[in-house]
């Protein structure tokens, strides 16, 4: 086996696996710090035909919740943000109280369950396997390290010569770059 995680896995990669190391299975994992790095996986065993690979099942003692911003759980196809649940989560964020209390929630509907907000967005396909669809706000990650677009524009904003600026991700064939 061979594991793919940290960045979502393109199908132009998984393919090209696939074709060099065929007899090698792939399994694309999804997760990250809050959640004990992963907690959903897609195991790739015939070439990938959308743009990227799915991030697939929860695993074991895990819930993936996929909502809409009244917290309402999506139909199937619907794009919503990602909520995990389950043994993996971190108790919050250290020394962090309102930051813990705006990502880690306590109530599902009627239900009091304690999820994370992980701030991807997602969908379940008609095969039951979950798809990354990408961030709901302005957080990137290159090379696994998240950035804060927003936290590069401001420093950036402090040199006295700079009245604008905007700092966009570039996505290159398997590296992306600022």
């Amino acid at each position: 086996y061979c594991f793919s995680s940290g960045e979502s896995l393109l199908a132009t990669t998984a393919n090209r696996f696939l074709r060099i190391l065929n007899q090698t299975r792939l399994v694309n994992l999804y997760g990250t710090s809050e959640i004990a790095a992963d907690v959903t996986f897609f195991t790739v065993e015939e070439p990938v035909v959308r743009s990227s690979v799915p991030i697939g099942r929860p695993i074991s003692n895990t819930e993936i919740h996929i909502l809409n911003e009244d917290m309402s759980p999506v139909y199937t196809g619907e794009s919503g943000e990602i909520f995990v649940a389950g043994a993996s989560l971190a108790a919050g964020y250290l020394n962090q109280l309102a930051l813990t209390n705006k990502k880690f929630m306590v109530k599902l509907g009627q239900l009091e369950k304690r999820l994370y907000a992980t701030g991807d967005l997602g969908r379940v396909l008609p095969s039951g396997d979950i798809e990354y669809l990408g961030r709901k706000d302005e957080q990137i990650k290159i090379r696994g390290v998240r950035i804060e677009l927003g936290d590069i524009e401001a420093a950036i904003l402090k040199i006295p010569q700079v009245v604008r600026v905007a700092v966009v991700k570039v996505d290159e064939e398997d590296s992306a770059r600022l």
